[in-house]
């Protein structure tokens, strides 16, 4: 009798980055932003629209800061550190300077013209072997996304599961990580990172397992799927077999006898 594919079990290789082993569904964080529709404004709105700009900033500056002492009390100094460069990032002056002279000489409004900057920082950083320019994209990412939904009027709330998931993604934000319900995420799968990235500190710090590197589960993985993520040696397994639970089981229960 032919094996159905949907309950096949698929084993994917990557670099583990915090030890651990978690079972549980996985939630899939979209990897993409609604980009913002170019509208035209009336002369006499730019300094409104500059305003609202301003006042985004603003917003995410204190959010920001309230992320980084909550970081600092809660995982350490270097984990904190990293939103010290998205406060920099926030508060360049020749940014805002370059949104300005888009909204008045273009007469666009500034979703699009922040956005549109952004953008070409972020492309220029794109795909990038680099792992230090690589965390610098996701920087722009994470501020970018933020400012955004300020302006939208949306709300940043964290995450909320009603049941444990294991967090995957194709890069995860330094925010995905920090903000989230610490109860029910048991673990992370990225795409992308290295041992240095944001992904690999924070897990450390929050003693959950994580793995990077995980090429092609964006393609094949949906939130409610069922995975086990092993971060001792970089594996996550989807649809986990009752024999590979059962191996699993054993070693966890072999790992807490020699603690």
């Amino acid at each position: 009798m032919e094996q159905d594919p949907l309950q096949t079990e698929i084993t994917w290789q990557g670099i583990p980055v915090s030890g651990g082993i978690a079972h549980a569904v996985a939630h899939v964080l979209k990897d993409h932003f609604d980009e913002p529709e170019v509208e035209s404004i009336e002369p006499g709105d730019a300094d409104g629209e500059m305003g609202r700009l301003r006042a985004a900033l603003e917003a995410t500056r204190m959010e920001i800061e309230d992320l980084q002492v909550m970081v600092s009390r809660a995982e350490g100094s270097v984990e904190a550190d990293i939103f010290e460069t998205h406060l920099l990032i926030l508060q360049d002056a020749s940014m805002l300077a370059q949104v300005e002279k888009r909204v008045r000489k273009d007469l666009v409004c500034v979703d699009a013209a922040y956005y549109q900057l952004m953008l070409k920082h972020m492309d220029a950083l794109r795909g990038l072997a680099d792992s230090y320019l690589r965390e610098r994209f996701l920087d722009i990412k994470d501020v970018t996304q933020r400012v955004m939904r300020h302006l939208r009027g949306e709300l940043l709330d964290e995450p909320m599961f009603d049941h444990p998931v294991i967090l995957i993604a194709h890069d995860l934000t330094p925010s995905d990580t920090v903000q989230m319900d610490r109860t029910k995420v048991l673990g992370f799968g990225v795409e992308s990172g290295s041992t240095t990235s944001h992904t690999a500190i924070i897990a450390r710090s929050l003693a959950l397992p994580a793995v990077v590197r995980l090429h092609g589960i964006g393609d094949e993985l949906h939130s409610g799927d069922p995975v086990l993520l092993d971060g001792d040696e970089g594996k996550l397994i989807l649809r986990p077999s009752a024999e590979t639970l059962a191996r699993y089981a054993v070693r966890e229960q072999a790992a807490e006898q020699r603690e």
